[in-house]
């Protein structure tokens, strides 16, 4: 009875109807703007503690981080990234300190670190469960040079 007198599933739940509320609220905002967008990820990260539970989805024409602290998920169209990179923690190299917005615990791991060509926030760190796996599906939608 560690949960508090919840049972698991109540709280996967919980978090399950959390994720198809963002993806609604998402949606309907973009059907608003006028643009209609691809709901077929090619790559959707695990949530696990190094992440804060968050997930990180990679769609053909756009990244989709989602962020408790902020209360939203932040969209970036694949035209306004600049670069993706793989960075390791700040415990094994003076590199893998993320200048920037940070989505979870990324400092502490492995991380990738998004720069996007404008905006306030320039640089994102965030930790998905495979960060080679989704720098290389993210490189591979960007458009060419």
């Amino acid at each position: 009875m560690g949960t508090g007198g919840r049972k698991p599933e109540a709280e996967m739940g919980f978090w399950i109807a959390l994720d198809l509320w963002g993806r609604l609220y998402n949606t309907t905002l973009a059907y608003m703007k006028g643009t209609v967008m691809n709901d077929m990820p090619l790559y959707a990260s695990k949530r696990t503690g190094k992440s804060l539970w968050q997930q990180y989805r990679i769609y053909s024409d756009r990244l989709e981080l989602q962020s408790w602290f902020l209360l939203h998920t932040l969209v970036v169209p694949r035209d306004k990234i600049q670069a993706v990179e793989v960075r390791p923690s700040v415990l094994s190299s003076d590199k893998g300190f993320t200048w920037g917005i940070k989505l979870d615990n990324c400092d502490l791991c492995r991380h990738v670190l998004l720069t996007k060509k404008s905006g306030v926030f320039k640089r994102i760190g965030f930790s998905p469960d495979q960060p080679e796996e989704f720098v290389e599906v993210c490189t591979s939608i960007l458009p060419t040079r």
